[in-house]
């Protein structure tokens, strides 16, 4: 389920790890919106979000010294297969609408739930909104490269994480092979 937010800037300047602020404006949608399902995902570490985000800046300038010139108007798309944490966003995003974000406020302008794209054959292809982050389970802050040790492993139970959420199986299902 995609999930369009619009979001009135109060200043036109946000540092270069901006992301970090949106994932925190949605970690805290959820957590105001439905705690139990807040809990599940954030109480221990190395747990995979079912969901992705992407924000897009219609006026943005440029960068300089680590800040990004963004202009007035912040897009959040999100997108999740599941209907609890997409109806927490929702619920959560439309009960505090104004969110700081660093030295800025974020205003909520709109929310608009996009159509779902209906899968209709066995091979598509999909683009990804945000990067795929692969890391190890010994330490949940380091990302991989392709061609690090441990990519391809990582790279693996990430799509498996996914597939079983997208699929609705309980935790431990999926197995080592394809699904």
């Amino acid at each position: 389920m995609p999930l369009q937010v619009t979001y009135v800037l109060d200043k036109g300047v946000l540092p270069v790890d901006y992301r970090r602020g949106f994932a925190s404006l949605l970690k805290e949608a959820i957590k105001q919106a439905n705690p139990v399902c807040y809990e599940r995902f954030y109480s221990r570490v190395h747990v995979l979000k079912p969901f992705t985000l992407s924000v897009f800046f219609p006026g943005l300038k440029g960068h300089e010294n680590n800040h990004f010139t963004v202009g007035s108007k912040a897009i959040l798309y999100f997108a999740t297969s599941s209907t609890e944490i997409c109806t927490a966003v929702c619920n959560g995003i439309l009960y505090k609408r104004k969110f700081p974000l660093f030295e800025n406020t974020a205003l909520l302008q709109n929310v608009f739930l996009k159509p779902r794209i209906m899968i209709t054959q066995k091979k598509m292809m999909f683009k990804t909104m945000s990067p795929v982050l692969v890391n190890t389970k010994g330490n949940p802050d380091w990302y991989l490269l392709p061609g690090d040790e441990g990519f391809r492993e990582g790279l693996g139970v990430a799509v498996r994480e996914v597939c079983r959420a997208f699929l609705d199986l309980p935790e431990g299902k999926g197995g080592k092979g394809r699904i």
